[in-house]
Protein backbone atom coordinates (compact mmCIF):
# COMPACT_ATOMS: atom_id res chain seq x y z
CA UNK A 1 0.00 0.00 0.00
CA UNK A 2 2.23 2.58 1.12
CA UNK A 3 4.11 2.11 -2.21
CA UNK A 4 1.34 2.90 -4.44
CA UNK A 5 0.78 5.78 -2.61
CA UNK A 6 3.74 6.97 -3.40
CA UNK A 7 3.73 5.96 -6.92
CA UNK A 8 0.80 8.14 -6.71
CA UNK A 9 1.81 11.38 -4.92
CA UNK A 10 4.87 11.17 -7.83
CA UNK A 11 2.16 10.93 -10.29
CA UNK A 12 -0.37 13.96 -9.14
CA UNK A 13 2.90 15.98 -8.38
CA UNK A 14 4.29 15.30 -11.91
CA UNK A 15 1.13 16.07 -13.08
CA UNK A 16 0.34 19.67 -11.33
CA UNK A 17 4.32 20.33 -12.65
CA UNK A 18 2.91 19.98 -16.27
CA UNK A 19 0.04 22.44 -15.66
CA UNK A 20 2.01 24.84 -13.50
CA UNK A 21 4.15 24.65 -16.27
CA UNK A 22 1.84 24.70 -19.40
CA UNK A 23 -0.29 27.09 -17.38
CA UNK A 24 3.20 29.55 -17.72
CA UNK A 25 4.19 28.84 -21.01
CA UNK A 26 0.29 29.82 -21.74
CA UNK A 27 0.81 33.42 -20.18
CA UNK A 28 4.05 33.76 -21.51
CA UNK A 29 2.68 33.13 -25.29
CA UNK A 30 0.15 35.85 -24.27
CA UNK A 31 2.43 38.41 -23.07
Amino acid sequence: MPKENTVARDYAERTIEKENVLSQFIADIRG
